[in-house]
């Protein structure tokens, strides 16, 4: 391996520890942050991992995490944002308790306490026993819930609903 080869990788190495501990920071539950990057830079980790700290570390979430609300543009984020939570809550049950702990310690930047540990355990259990599953939508569903429980405030029928296709629309509105 040459010298450069060996430097180019020192600063890949460099950028990647960088852009690790930036997704962390974005990751605390203690933290206001709005995540905007592009396709394929880590989003969809960051919020998982927002999202087991949620439910793992000390915070009102932690025995709740139908209360946590995750919400994104397209309904194919929402379906693999809750595939993934469900994976990795899945892998917190069964993995191995020194993989489990070593995946808490990347997580948090730290070594997980006792407490915490039992909670990333029980937290696939907790989130399947909830019948109503994991609060995983899109701007659109949240939208849409938040009028259907507040359609007369806002002057709606409370029996509206959403046209999912803008042909509806153009011939509901020729037919008027």
């Amino acid at each position: 391996m040459s010298s450069r080869d060996s430097s180019h990788d020192a600063a890949r190495n460099a950028a990647r520890d960088a852009a690790s501990g930036i997704q962390r920071q974005a990751a605390d539950p203690m933290r206001s942050v709005v995540l905007s990057a592009s396709a394929g830079s880590g989003k969809t980790k960051v919020l998982v991992d927002r999202f087991l700290r949620l439910c793992i570390e000390d915070t009102p979430a932690r025995s709740h995490p139908r209360a946590i609300l995750a919400v994104t543009f397209t309904k194919k984020a929402a379906v693999e944002i809750q595939e993934r939570l469900l994976k990795a809550a899945r892998g917190l049950a069964l993995d191995a308790p020194d993989v489990v702990e070593a995946r808490l310690a990347e997580l948090f930047g730290r070594a997980p306490r006792d407490a915490e540990l039992r909670y990333a355990a029980d937290l696939y259990e907790r989130i399947l026993e909830d019948t109503a599953g994991l609060n995983v939508g899109t701007i659109h569903s949240f939208c849409q819930s938040v009028l259907g429980r507040f359609a007369a405030e806002a002057g709606l029928d409370p029996r509206f609903a959403v046209l999912e296709d803008t042909a509806d629309l153009v011939e509901e509105a020729l037919d008027q």
